[in-house]
């Protein structure tokens, strides 16, 4: 990110705050789209979004990464239009059920379910359930139930997942886990609407 930082104030007269802000915004969509495709940085904007902070406020710092990456490395990286509200992504009630009895019966949290894939699974069933092991400490695994798992995996892909498929995917067959805030949200307003 140096060479983009150092871009940003020599090639664009960018205040220092305002590059330390695109380069910081450029690393969280980096974060979640590591193969940044259309549909991944599409994504990951959205998913980064807040009330607080407009979908501009990262499309702009990722049309100068953009700019960058195709004047000094011959990269060309696609910048994405917005989402209409009306292209907005509607996550299945079953979907958002199995989560929240992930959440409750199992123990996951948003965070867990976020950062949870297929490989992470042991898919010989025990009494109704697989084992998972966890994705950021290798010695704890949950035993969750092998119906909640399989319906957020069939969100998240029309065929057999591989094992870096996300548990719940941002959108059908998309690489880009749902984000832990988007879960909490999702749960707390299914909960909500009971």
């Amino acid at each position: 990110m140096a060479g983009f930082r150092s871009w940003l104030f020599n090639v664009n007269q960018l205040n220092k705050g305002t590059v330390y802000n695109y380069v910081s915004r450029v690393r969280a969509i980096l974060t979640i789209a590591p193969e940044p495709n259309v549909e991944n940085v599409a994504a990951a904007i959205d998913q980064l979004t807040t009330k607080q902070m407009s979908g501009s406020s990262f499309r702009t710092p990722w049309k100068h990464y953009a700019e960058y990456m195709s004047a000094e490395k011959g990269v060309d990286l696609p910048v994405p239009r917005p989402i209409s509200a009306s292209r907005e992504i509607v996550h299945p009630v079953a979907v958002v059920e199995a989560a929240m009895e992930l959440m409750s019966n199992h123990f996951y949290t948003p965070e867990l379910i976020a950062n949870s894939k297929w490989g992470d699974f042991d898919k010989r069933p025990v009494q109704g359930c697989w084992k998972m092991t966890s994705p950021e400490k290798r010695g704890e695994f949950w035993r969750p139930s092998i119906d909640c798992v399989m319906t957020l995996f069939q969100w998240s892909a029309s065929v057999q997942p591989e094992d870096d498929t996300p548990l719940w995917a941002y959108r059908p067959d998309s690489k880009v886990p749902l984000s832990a805030r988007a879960i909490a949200k999702l749960c707390r307003e299914r909960r909500n609407n009971r």
